[in-house]
């Protein structure tokens, strides 16, 4: 057994989960077409270096679409945790 895996949550079970990176928005997309140029039975690590050459590949242009949808996704985030931390501050003072 992982003993990360037992640690509970440092922000709690209803903290607002960390945004994705360019990459992985990059990757969800992609995905499935990668997973169908490989033969049956590709290891998931297989999948992800594939990925990884095609996002190597890209342009900086190709990129900065999924740059700035992770730069959304971030500020949704941050404004999230704001809201988050002000409710704990609230339960906490009760």
């Amino acid at each position: 057994i992982r003993k990360h895996a037992l640690k509970p949550s440092i922000l709690g079970p209803n903290a607002p989960k960390r945004p994705q990176t360019a990459f992985f928005l990059f990757s969800g997309e992609h995905r499935e077409e990668v997973k169908k140029e490989l033969p049956e039975g590709t290891r998931v690590g297989d999948i992800a270096k594939r990925l990884g050459v095609m996002w190597s590949e890209l342009d900086d242009d190709e990129k900065k679409e999924y740059q700035e949808k992770a730069e959304e996704a971030k500020a949704d985030y941050e404004k999230a945790m704001e809201e988050y931390n002000a409710s704990k501050v609230e339960d906490d003072e009760y």
